[in-house]
């Protein structure tokens, strides 16, 4: 029998350093291990090269959005060429948006632009109202303790002071960013349910506003049985039902191949007026041309009105198709339909 021997007891006692297993050091306490959770926060880029990446970034895009709105209105501004519900008017200088867009007030901007832009902007409020408040403890409070408690572990011309990371473990400054955890969870709760109960008071004052709309009294019902699809026994179900008197019933009947005639019609419609604009002339592009004395005349029913036509017609179309026109008092080189109110 080979007598056994107990092993050196060396290889079991070594030492074990916690920050060997996650990366922090290899075992001497003096560098990360590559690749490590640790060796990738200690080469992240710096906090001044994070803020100029983005304001050079937000400059651009900000010059940008400048030039292209005074290049294309009709592409960043389109509700501005409405009649009825057009937003203010904004002057065409580079930077004549902004005053125009803070002096505005929610109300007009929830009749012109809809609930959902409205709440769109709130968003962009509730973001500059949080990050200014946590900023005012951040900068007064923290930065000033990370500074105090890394100057022994930064290197000079170095940002990390601003950062918790460049702090000791042991440090017990590190108490005081654990209770701003709380005070910054708190204060984005606030303001989150702060925020929350005005969209509410704001949705309920926009439906109250617009009850009197028809299609805020207005309900679609489908699938409707045979037996009530008629308007009077539609109105007389809903009325033996107590919920309220019906003012008005329109059945409508469900076509699924209208949709698609109607863009048939359509297609053809364009390649028509595109092959006669061709042939005789586009009166668009004509040096008189005067859209809004074409509007009235093709608006107007009257004799007058056709024969005023015919000379605006001839006015604008090629110099082959104006002397037809002219030899032809007759001769009407488009047929117009007109949709009489009587």
């Amino acid at each position: 029998m080979v007598p056994y021997s107990s092993p050196p007891t060396e290889l079991f006692s070594r030492n074990i350093d916690v920050g060997e297993i996650i990366g922090l050091n290899n075992g001497t306490g003096q560098a990360a291990i590559p690749g490590s959770y640790a060796n990738q926060a200690e080469h992240t880029p710096s906090l001044t090269t994070q803020l100029t990446v983005a304001a050079v970034l937000g400059f651009i895009l900000f010059v940008l959005f400048c030039l292209l709105r005074l290049r294309w209105p009709t592409v960043y501004a389109p509700r501005s060429r409405l009649r009825r519900v057009a937003p203010v008017k904004i002057p065409f200088r580079l930077l004549g948006w902004i005053l125009p867009t803070l002096n505005t007030s929610e109300m007009f901007m929830l009749q012109t632009v809809g609930l959902d832009a409205v709440m769109f902007l709130r968003f962009f409020k509730l973001s500059i109202a949080i990050f200014s408040v946590l900023a005012i403890p951040g900068l007064c409070i923290l930065i000033p303790i990370n500074i105090v408690g890394s100057r022994n572990n930064v290197e000079k011309n170095s940002d990390a002071f601003l950062s918790m990371n460049s702090m000791p473990e042991t440090s017990s400054y590190l108490v005081v960013h654990l209770i701003f955890v709380y005070i910054f969870s708190a204060v984005v709760y606030y303001y989150l349910l702060r925020y929350t109960y005005h969209f509410l008071a704001l949705r309920w004052h926009y439906l109250l506003r617009n009850g009197g709309a028809v299609d805020a009294r207005s309900v679609m019902i489908t699938n409707i049985p045979g037996y009530l699809q008629h308007s009077q026994s539609l109105r007389e179900y809903f009325e033996e039902l107590d919920i309220g008197t019906v003012e008005e019933v329109h059945v409508v009947s469900q076509s699924t191949d209208l949709p698609d005639l109607v863009d048939k019609r359509a297609q053809c419609l364009k390649k028509l007026e595109t092959m006669v604009s061709k042939l005789i002339g586009n009166p668009c592009k004509a040096p008189t041309y005067d859209r809004a004395q074409l509007t009235r005349v093709l608006m107007d029913p009257s004799q007058e009105s056709t024969e005023e036509e015919r000379q605006l017609t001839a006015q604008w179309l090629k110099p082959k198709f104006q002397k037809r026109v002219a030899k032809n008092p007759l001769y009407n080189p488009r047929p117009t339909v007109r949709l009489s109110t009587h």
